[in-house]
Order: C-alpha cells, then sequence, then structure tokens
C-alpha cells in the first residue's frame, strides 16, 4: 500500500482527492496521510518525517514566501532535487499546475524526474489515481520535452475543448466545481506579470489592489489549518497533532480566561507544552497576574514587533528570525506566554492586529503542539471569526447566571446571532464554569463540560504567589481531574493512558517509600 502526502495546499481539494481515492477501484492500493501540507516551508521536513511514497502538490496553491513566479519555480527545483539527492527515486512527485505544455519549467520539472505532471483545470480523478496505480512512465510526459510546436499540437484540442467551455469569461471562478470523477479547478489569477506601462485611468488602480487584497486573504484562510502544521511533536511515541484552541465567553466575567490558563497549565502537566495568547484587543491582565514585571521584565508582545500599519514582511516570514530590541519570548511554568505589556502596549484595535498578524503568530509557534488563544468576548470580530473558521476545537465559557444564560440562548438580539451559530458546530462545546452538576441540570441539553466553584481565598492565593495552577493540596489534582474531559478531547487515548500508567507508578513508588520509611 503506498502513503500519499497531499501538498496541495488547497482544502476544498483535498477533500475531494480524499474521496475520489476511497471510492475508486483502487483504493486499497493507497493510504491517505492524515497529516497535509500547507506551506513550502514546511513539504521537506513533513516528508522526513512522514516518508510518503507519493506526494500531491498544486504549483500555485501551496503557499510561497516568494514572489515572483521565477523564485518560486526555482524553489519548485530546489525542493523536489532535494528530496531526490535524500531519497533517490523512493518518492513519486504528482505536479498538478495550470501552465502550457509548451512551458520551460514544465521540461525543468521532467529533468528532475517528475514524471507525473497534469496541466488542466479540469482534470480526471479517477485517471490521476490509476496511472499513480501504475508505474511512472516518461511517455506521458515526453510532450513537455519537444518543443513548443509539439506540445502546442499536443494539446490544441484539449485547449480548444477548454476555450469552448470558457467561453468569453475572463474573470477567475470563485469555487471549486465537481461533477462525477472530474473536477475543474479555479482559475489562477496570482502568476500576472506586472505591466510597466502607465494607468490611463486612475480609478483602476484601486480595483486591482482590491481584488489582490481578496486573493491573500483567501489564501491565508486555505492555508491556517492548523492540524497540517508542519511539525508534529512525538511524545513517549504518539504523535501528538498540533492544535488551534479558542477559549472566550459570550459576556465578561464568565472566567473564560482563567480556564485557559489551568488548561494551559494542565498540558504542560501532561508534557505537552502550550503556547497561551491573549487577546489584543482587551486590556492586558496576564502579565501582571504572573508577576511579569518580575519574570519578565524585558518583555513585550510579539503583536508590538508587527502591527500591520508598521510591519509588511511576509506573513510566512518566521517571526524568531527577525531582531528586536525587546524580548519577545516568555516563558512560565512550562507555558509560552503570548501577553501584553500593560504600561508600553495600547489595545490593538483588528487594523492594527489582523488575522495576517494572527497567521504570522500561529506559524512562528511551531515548537509548541497546542496554541490557546484566549479571545475574551470577542467573538463578533472579523479577525476572530477567521480564527475560528481554522481552529480545531472552540471552548465557550459561562457561568450558570439565568438571566445572562437566557439572554444568550432566547434574546433576539443581533449580539448573541454569532454565539448560538457556532455552539451548534460540533468543535463548538459549552463550558459552564461555578457550577455543580446539579445546577447545570436545568440546561444540561446544552452543557458540554463542567467546572466547579472554586473558593474566592484558592484564588486570591494563587495571585498572590503568580503562579498558573492551583498549588493548595490537592487542588490542583481536583482541577485537572476537572479538566480530563477537555483532555481527552484534545490528547490522543494511548497518550493518556501512557501518562496515566506513568502516575501510577510513581504514586506507588511514592507510597512504598513512606511505608518503608515509617518501618
Amino acid at each position: 500500500m503506498k502513503k500519499v502526502l497531499l501538498a496541495t495546499g488547497y482544502d476544498k481539494f483535498n477533500e475531494i482527492l480524499r474521496k475520489h481515492f476511497k471510492s475508486s477501484s483502487k483504493a486499497d492500493s493507497f493510504y491517505l496521510l492524515e497529516q497535509e501540507v500547507i506551506h513550502r516551508n514546511y513539504l521537506k521536513e513533513i516528508i522526513e518525517e512522514q516518508k510518503p511514497d507519493i506526494v500531491i502538490v498544486h504549483d500555485y496553491h501551496l503557499a510561497s514566501s516568494f514572489d515572483t513566479q521565477e523564485e518560486q519555480q526555482q524553489e519548485w527545483i530546489d525542493l523536489i532535487d532535494e528530496t531526490r539527492i535524500q531519497f533517490d527515486d523512493a518518492i513519486r512527485f504528482v505536479f498538478i499546475c495550470e501552465r502550457k505544455n509548451s512551458d520551460p519549467f514544465l521540461k525543468r520539472l521532467v529533468q528532475s524526474n517528475v514524471l507525473d505532471i497534469f496541466t488542466d483545470r479540469v482534470l480526471d480523478l479517477y485517471g490521476i489515481i490509476e496511472q499513480l496505480a501504475d508505474g511512472p512512465k516518461f511517455a506521458r510526459v515526453a510532450k513537455y520535452t519537444k518543443g513548443a510546436k509539439y506540445a502546442e499540437e499536443a494539446v490544441l484540442e484539449v485547449e480548444d475543448e477548454e476555450r469552448g467551455a470558457q467561453g468569453e469569461q475572463e474573470q477567475a471562478d470563485e469555487d471549486i466545481e465537481e461533477k462525477n470523477h472530474f473536477v475543474k479547478l479555479p482559475k489562477i489569477i496570482g502568476f500576472k506579470k506586472k505591466k510597466s506601462k502607465a494607468k490611463t485611468k486612475q480609478d483602476k488602480e484601486p480595483e486591482e489592489k482590491a481584488e489582490e487584497k481578496e486573493v491573500n486573504e483567501q489564501e491565508v484562510k486555505q492555508t491556517f489549518k492548523l492540524n497540517v502544521v508542519h511539525n508534529t511533536p512525538q511524545h513517549i511515541g504518539v504523535t501528538i497533532e498540533r492544535k488551534l484552541i479558542l477559549i472566550g465567553g459570550p459576556y465578561s466575567r464568565s472566567g473564560s480566561t482563567f480556564i485557559a490558563h489551568l488548561l494551559a497549565k494542565a498540558l504542560a502537566n501532561y508534557g505537552v507544552p502550550p503556547a497561551y495568547i491573549e487577546s489584543p484587543y482587551q486590556r492586558p491582565y496576564t502579565y501582571d497576574r504572573f508577576f511579569g514585571e518580575k519574570n519578565a521584565p524585558d518583555y513585550i508582545s510579539y503583536f508590538n514587533a508587527f502591527t500591520s500599519s508598521t510591519d509588511n514582511t511576509d506573513i510566512f516570514t518566521p517571526l524568531g528570525e527577525q531582531s528586536y530590541e525587546r524580548n519577545h519570548v516568555w516563558e512560565h511554568e512550562g507555558v509560552r506566554l503570548v501577553t501584553k505589556h500593560p504600561l508600553d502596549e495600547p489595545i490593538y484595535t483588528e487594523e492594527e492586529i489582523n488575522f495576517e498578524s494572527f497567521a504570522r503568530l500561529i506559524l512562528s509557534l511551531h515548537k509548541t503542539p497546542f496554541i490557546i488563544v484566549d479571545v475574551g468576548t470577542d467573538w463578533t470580530r472579523k479577525t476572530v471569526q477567521k480564527l475560528y473558521d481554522i481552529c480545531d476545537h472552540a471552548y465557550m465559557v459561562i457561568e450558570p447566571d439565568l438571566p445572562l444564560v437566557d439572554q444568550l440562548y432566547e434574546s433576539s438580539a443581533a449580539a448573541y446571532e454569532y454565539h448560538r451559530q457556532i455552539l451548534k458546530h460540533e468543535k463548538t462545546s459549552l463550558i459552564v464554569n461555578k457550577a455543580t452538576p446539579k445546577m447545570v441540570g436545568q440546561f444540561a441539553d446544552e452543557t458540554n463540560f463542567t467546572f466547579p466553584p472554586i473558593h474566592s481565598e484558592t484564588i486570591y492565593n494563587s495571585q498572590y504567589e503568580g503562579t498558573i495552577g492551583l498549588h493548595e493540596k490537592g487542588l490542583q489534582d481536583k482541577s485537572e481531574k476537572q479538566l480530563e474531559p477537555i483532555l481527552s478531547e484534545l490528547l490522543p487515548k494511548q497518550y493518556l493512558s501512557k501518562k496515566k500508567r506513568e502516575s501510577g507508578i510513581i504514586s506507588k513508588l511514592v507510597r512504598r517509600k513512606i511505608n518503608v520509611s515509617k518501618d
């Protein structure tokens, strides 16, 4: 069975590919890896980790850090040649693109032993699968090596048919089209050359800029699916899939930040170091909560480093490669903290910290398996809604304050319309804070998790000590026990079982040591 890695960078196309691989007559010949690739920067690393037999890439949709077509083409050649040097012919590249058969770049791909090239927008997926079930053959790509005349004649009939289907349409298709086992990809508009001729109409320039912004935004939304990020850490032999988690509340003082802190600490205690990101749109809290002035005096958040008004660096440039005057890294009790400095940073606007800013930050936290974003009450912000689109889990925290709960579920006001919408989604869970199971019974159908009341003096002591967890006797274990259902959602069962067995062994050893000392 051949392992297939999808590296098209196009979520909907990947879904269609998976469906057709599963339904094809050759389904038993392939195993599609769950891991996917969202950016060329991560392709080599994922290939080294997953060691696939077949890698399916898309020329345009798999994002690149380079701007020009020439640079992107050279990037492909370098990636493929480096893979060839490392793995020889063990890995088979499938190159999907929208190019003329006479394009000299295709000849260069063949020279790098890429023998599966598909240049049409309309693809016969079963035909591709049948070809991959067979061995690679030079005869299939010979037309790309025989010069422009031969290549043009070879595809003349196909191009005429496609032009007839397109008619006089010049605009790009908005979405992918699927019919039976054929798929038609959106027309690529990203490789247009810049015109040197001066524009005669001033009103045309804003239109072109607006179109470019829309395309880039769509690329970002497609790219940031966190469960396909390049780094999949392994712990005690179990692969931990990276996940993006949103935690917030529909109204203030619901305890969402408290729950987010405890969840981050619980993950760290399980040996899976997380990152906690505080909302840049809210008043800073976490810096003072964990004694930032003492523990991280030179710290200032990444948000300060790349507000959209001052930083135009590509979003896929890791932040760690930048040089800054102040330290942007703060780790406390095993949790990587990204929180605003209360004196040196403002409450940011969405114009200053947009979705692209968050994208850069999330990609840069590549050493943390879990990223927790504390969105506070900002669910209705456009940036947060885009984060929700790409997140793996979202937790909405409420208190059993019945008038506020009634407003959340019953109010006709538009303020809670989005909250009710995402609560219906399977990746959104409701957490009732400061509630016993008996109290939750009134709206049990909507409740996924509960967290018990914690005495105010205990919380005060934790704040006074500047600790994330509840360090009073028995409370840390109790809080982790309450979070176990959530941890079971986030961590693999095999990993949890191993950690519990380890904990049980340590506990027995401790008890045995105590008994010996008594005797």
